[in-house]
């Protein structure tokens, strides 16, 4: 008979399981600073438009004869903009320029920043139980009665209220993942750590001598 094969819930238990200390803060630190770096970006792209270290193209395409300004109005475009319509109204704006991504996207990331920054303050009871998936559903509507609302023209929704909403909602689905995201993350951490150690060495002429 063959044995039964693991779930994916069943593989990232394991994870959590051995996951040795180091990896665990190694991995942290490395979801965070990926973090770091995502939200950063948000705010680069106007402040780097204002002062001319961005240029404030939106092409999607890179000219021929580009220059340093156009290749990172290029890389931020290209890169926000696979998961976001980026409408400049729709926007917050800052020194004369849009936001890389649009009012509800910029609230989701910081409520997901917002979430990996005090994870280390509930993660012993997260690795027990998280929290319930209603409490995630109810986190959830604000953002959808926001967006449903203002498609239907039943009332018109802000920025505040996008940024608001967009919190809400990144800030429960960081609590939801970040558990399982880190514990993969140290998963991948530890397997290359033990394949650098475990790996042959190569004797100084190459081949091994029979």
């Amino acid at each position: 008979m063959h044995a039964p094969r693991n779930t994916g819930f069943e593989v990232i238990t394991n994870h959590r399981s051995q996951l040795l200390p180091w990896a665990a803060s190694q991995a942290y630190l490395l979801v965070l600073g990926l973090a770091v770096i995502w939200v950063a970006g948000l705010f680069l792209a106007p402040v780097g438009m204002a002062h001319g270290w961005i240029s404030a193209s939106r092409s999607s395409v890179l000219p021929d004869n580009h220059r340093l300004p156009d290749l990172l109005a290029f890389i931020l475009h290209s890169a926000y903009g696979r998961v976001c319509h980026q409408i400049p109204e729709r926007s917050l704006w800052i020194q004369g320029h849009p936001m890389a991504v649009c009012a509800r996207c910029l609230g989701i990331y910081l409520g997901y920043f917002a979430g990996l920054v005090i994870y280390p303050l509930m993660r012993k009871r997260l690795e027990i139980e998280p929290p319930r998936r209603r409490w995630l559903l109810l986190a959830f509507l604000p953002i959808a009665i926001d967006f449903t609302g203002g498609y239907l023209g039943l009332f018109e929704n802000t920025i505040a209220s996008r940024i608001a909403t967009g919190f809400v909602a990144g800030f429960a689905g960081s609590i939801y993942t970040a558990t399982d995201l880190i514990a993969a993350t140290g998963a991948a951490i530890m397997a290359v750590s033990r394949w650098r150690f475990f790996r042959p060495l190569r004797e100084p002429g190459g081949a091994h001598n029979a």
